[in-house]
């Protein structure tokens, strides 16, 4: 007998401070070993969730951006891992079985950004 498909969806949370974000950049989220190739990121069997985010390169040039970092205001993004959980045998597990693979094998990585500063991925 095989445990029912979870009832759950499974996204990523990201939190990235507006002062860090100082250029645009992606996040590519990987269940398992992540390509050493950049260049491989997009067509990776295991690529189970893309995020890009557009800013500009000069918080002096924009108003709103100097009010958002003095407010010390985190821009939020949702990144659904469901559609490509359901193509692997694991989303037939259970919720715990299913968050503890995420917990050990999710892994993301950032292309073309200059900020090393706090940035939250959280599974939820």
């Amino acid at each position: 007998m095989t445990a029912a498909a979870s009832p759950l969806e499974w996204f990523a949370h990201l939190r990235i401070p507006i002062k860090s974000i100082v250029e645009s950049f992606t996040v590519y989220f990987f269940v398992g070993p992540v390509p050493d190739n950049t260049s491989d990121w997009q067509e990776a069997d295991n690529l189970v969730g893309i995020y890009a985010k557009f800013a500009g390169s000069d918080p002096a040039q924009c108003a709103n951006c100097r009010n958002l970092i003095a407010e010390g205001i985190e821009s939020h993004a949702v990144v659904t891992l469901t559609p490509a959980l359901k193509l692997t045998q694991k989303y037939s597990h259970s919720d715990e079985h299913i968050d503890q693979y995420l917990r050990d094998n999710l892994e993301w990585r950032i292309l073309k950004v200059r900020f090393v500063t706090h940035f939250v991925v959280m599974i939820c």
